[in-house]
């Protein structure tokens, strides 16, 4: 299995910890998908640490949708950055109002050690400048 597509499951911070204990099982995930699970940051948090010890090829995430806001974005950078072959990110209809948040996010586009082409952001109505930040 190369892609996992779980949108809308209202799988939560609870299904988020039942979801690492079958993420072991597919060490060539490179596409994960879970748009509008109601995640938060805990739950988007503990998946990436599962993601940091066994999905080694992801290219794709898409967090959208998850509660996810200005301060989750600082707590997730960390975990992000490990994601060296992350192309793609998604982070968009979440609520990301703070100018710090898109920042951290900018802070990641620049990171050297990382592979990103796109970040969807479309952060918060107050900040319809921010969309898409892609590569050329």
């Amino acid at each position: 299995l190369e892609s996992l597509k779980l949108s809308g499951n209202g799988l939560k911070e609870s299904g988020a910890t039942k979801m690492t204990a079958l993420l072991h099982y597919f060490p060539n995930l490179t596409q994960l998908s879970l748009p509008g699970n109601g995640l938060g940051v805990a739950g988007v948090q503990t998946l990436l640490i599962a993601s940091l010890q066994n999905l080694k090829h992801l290219r794709h995430l898409d967090v959208s949708g998850n509660k996810i806001d200005g301060a989750g974005v600082e707590a997730l950078i960390p975990s992000l950055k490990a994601l060296t072959h992350l192309q793609h990110l998604d982070v968009s209809g979440n609520k990301i109002e703070t100018p710090t948040g898109v920042a951290l996010l900018e802070g990641l586009w620049n990171n050297d050690d990382m592979h990103l082409e796109s970040i969807r952001v479309w952060a918060h109505p107050r900040y319809e400048g921010v969309g898409l930040i892609t590569r050329g």
